[in-house]
């Protein structure tokens, strides 16, 4: 009899391993899924992908970030807010470009890479 149980314990323990094995982790937010609902994302890659910075209010100085200069894509995902991307730290001009509510998508080529601020508020960066 001990054997036996011995037996139906040793095929139980390899089912719940068996089991346990098959089993994955929810996956991961990747790319924009990333962005948390009512903040403004910035991303260092095409598409959201790459590094990831997010907001409420902006940012004086995107180093602290790590994004300095780096910004590729973003997403605004505010109910009403607008940003603006700043060339030069603390908002300061010039105006790269304004990023409205809603919107999501990578930066001009002609802007990318080159923020150095962002700004709560359209066309707001100022000398």
């Amino acid at each position: 009899m001990r054997k036996n149980v011995m037996r139906a314990l040793t095929a139980a323990g390899t089912a719940i391993a068996a089991i346990g094995l098959s089993m994955t982790p929810a996956d991961a937010a990747t790319g924009w899924d990333r962005c948390p609902n009512t903040y403004f994302c910035l991303f260092s890659g095409a598409n959201g992908q790459g590094t990831i910075a997010y907001f409420h209010v902006g940012s004086p100085n995107l180093a602290g970030q790590g994004i300095d200069n780096a910004a590729t894509s973003f997403w605004n995902r505010t109910v009403d807010n607008a940003f603006s991307l700043c060339d030069g730290y603390n908002g300061l001009e010039p105006h790269l470009t304004s990023v409205f509510f809603g919107a999501k998508g990578n930066l001009d080529p002609s802007v990318d890479n080159r923020a150095s601020s962002v700004v709560q508020g359209p066309f707001n960066c100022h000398y």
